[in-house]
């Protein structure tokens, strides 16, 4: 038998062999981190939730209807705006317009909340 496997019983089976893995502080602390991380992202979510909450509405149903008309008009002005590239420029300007369209999309929507707030 291996010097790292040790037989122990288990529910469900009279003798199971299981190995034994060395573990050293390191592993202790990651785990440790790792808890930590976890408790931090639910406190900081958490805390986004009732900010996004209050800051906007004071009840759900009232944040549900400002959220849907916003995706909404959002939606219609994404598809407005590719609908208009495509009767405006020539058939092989199209796709370098839509290129650009979608390359200059990405980064204002990641800073699109951020302005709203200012």
């Amino acid at each position: 038998m291996d010097e790292k496997t040790v037989i122990s019983s288990k529910a469900g089976s009279a003798s199971a062999v299981d190995p034994i893995y060395p573990q050293n502080e390191e592993d202790f602390m990651t785990d440790k981190m790792k808890r930590r991380r976890r408790k931090i992202h639910a406190i900081c979510d958490k805390r986004y939730r009732q900010d996004q909450r209050g800051g906007i509405s004071k009840s759900w149903t009232h944040m549900l209807v400002v959220k849907l008309l916003l995706r909404l008009f959002k939606a219609g002005f994404f598809l407005g705006c590719m609908y208009l590239i495509s009767c405006w420029y020539r058939r092989y300007q199209v796709h370098q317009r839509f290129a650009w369209f979608y390359s200059i999309n990405i980064p204002a929507n990641a800073f699109s909340s951020l302005l709203a707030y200012a």
